[in-house]
């Protein structure tokens, strides 16, 4: 007897956004499950993304990855290790 298991709301995510051509990758904070670079030029399978989070029980989100492979998408990432009270990280990024 096989247990089919409900497909996590997480994978269907990631597997969204592999359809409209985004790479993603399961990630455990902010470190991803397995070897990431080469979705940087070629989008991901969705059959890829199913396999890795059937192998990665511990997956919490998921990362874009940027570059061609997801048609060229680039992230600008603001932390707030560099914020300084009074000041507008995106804002002064921005003028």
């Amino acid at each position: 007897m096989f247990l089919i298991m409900p497909q996590s709301p997480l994978l269907q995510t990631a597997l969204d956004f592999v359809s409209i051509g985004i790479s993603t990758m399961p990630c455990k904070e902010k470190f991803p499950l397995d070897e990431w670079s080469k979705y940087q030029d070629t989008l991901i399978t969705e059959q890829e993304v199913s396999d890795i989070f059937s192998l990665r029980h511990y997956c919490k989100n998921i990362a874009i990855i940027c570059g061609d492979g997801s048609g060229g998408i680039e992230v600008i990432d603001f932390d707030k290790k560099n914020y300084r009270p009074g000041h507008d990280i995106f804002e002064e990024w921005s003028e």
